[in-house]
């Protein structure tokens, strides 16, 4: 953290997942970072992180941008929620070590920098180790410890989440559920205790006996059903700082991304679609520019052997057109600019077309095996 706060010029970039929550390596620094920061600046005597004035959260949030590359406004809010779980976490150890002080000198010495005055900090510790204090405290830690224990902190159950949807062939699959399940299991698969294992057992059986709730309807989940529905501003299996509301948008916005990421591989494909075509019609433009250019001579079709006509290949398409008839296989259109036997009759005459004179000018369709290029 020296390295960190020396080097101000030396920004560290911060990765965040689709949660918007950070992780990986800049995360790591970030978190050891912002527990320090957040005990200097902020005293333990504030009643509510909410009620935090903007005199400190400007100086936070320079420090941060000083050493991190965090210039949106939903990462500030990110950070300063992570901010709040840290100062509330280190109030908690101060509080507990005030409590748990033999005397007034060990509680003297425990005093925060950041508190101005002694009296103030008598204050504090007076209000810490009252009765009314310690008996809210007691139902608090009575309500915690029937909840179900997981092996992983909040900022652990993102990365973990993070890793199974990395390392899953199908990350659509990786629910909530899994994640909670996850979560309280040792590395061996064995839930951390009976009270565990019992539960999984539930999720299982309701997942089982209920494929539908195994929804993005976190409402209607096998979560919700086997532990009720979570607290106001919290949900289960999801980490830190993921709501139902927050979620929901986040799920509609994937929906949409990846509508938009399948209209865009459509778009693409027929781009590419037309760019073939292009790429022919150009290819056959440039074959016929080429191919009109050279000269061919037109032997008598009845098999003398004779040259007929002189004259320059046009096409050898059976689809083109020669005066509103299909040219066809084994045949070949060309121009005829010098009848050598004006009198010999044509291939495929028209109405207004007989013999090679009359078409003069113009193009004919010619067997193939009777053009001889040169």
């Amino acid at each position: 953290m020296k390295k960190v706060a020396m080097d101000p010029e030396s920004r560290i970039q911060v990765q965040f997942n689709s949660l918007g929550e950070p992780y990986g390596e800049g995360s790591v620094s970030l978190s050891s970072f912002l527990g320090p920061l957040v005990r200097e600046h902020v005293p333990v005597i504030l009643e509510d992180w909410r009620n935090l004035g903007d005199d400190l959260k400007v100086p936070l949030w320079e420090e941060v941008q000083a050493r991190y590359i965090l210039d949106e406004e939903w990462q500030k809010d990110v950070i300063f929620k992570s901010m709040g779980c840290l100062w509330r976490a280190s109030k908690s150890r101060l509080v507990h070590q005030i409590q748990a002080a033999k005397n007034k000198q060990e509680r003297l010495r425990l005093k925060p920098n950041n508190i101005p005055t002694l009296a103030i900090w008598k204050k504090f510790v007076k209000t810490k180790t009252s009765p009314t204090f310690k008996a809210i405290s007691d139902k608090y830690k009575a309500l915690r410890r029937k909840q179900v224990p997981h092996t992983c902190s909040r900022k652990g159950m993102v990365r973990l989440a993070a890793d199974m949807k990395r390392d899953s062939a199908n990350p659509s699959s990786v629910s909530r559920v899994k994640v909670w399940i996850k979560s309280r299991t040792k590395k061996d698969g064995t839930p951390v205790n009976t009270a565990v294992g019992e539960t999984i057992e539930k999720l299982r059986e309701v997942e089982s006996n209920s494929p539908s709730s195994s929804t993005t309807n976190v409402r209607e989940d096998a979560l919700s059903q086997v532990l009720g529905q979570d607290k106001p501003g919290r949900l289960s299996g999801m980490g830190g700082g993921v709501t139902i509301s927050k979620l929901a948008f986040l799920q509609s916005r994937d929906k949409h991304v990846l509508q938009l990421g399948e209209q865009h591989t459509d778009m693409r494909s027929r781009i590419k679609h037309l760019e073939s075509l292009v790429h022919k019609l150009i290819g056959h433009h440039e074959s016929v520019n080429k191919n009109s250019k050279k000269k061919c001579n037109l032997l008598d079709f009845s098999g003398s052997g004779k040259i007929v006509a002189e004259g320059h290949w046009s096409s050898s398409d059976p689809g083109e057109l020669v005066h509103f008839v299909p040219l066809g296989p084994n045949a070949t259109r060309v121009w005829v600019d010098i009848p050598r036997v004006p009198t010999v009759s044509l291939w495929r005459p028209t109405s207004e077309l007989h013999c090679i004179e009359d078409a003069i000018g113009t193009t004919i369709a010619w067997p193939s095996d009777k053009v001889v290029m040169l």
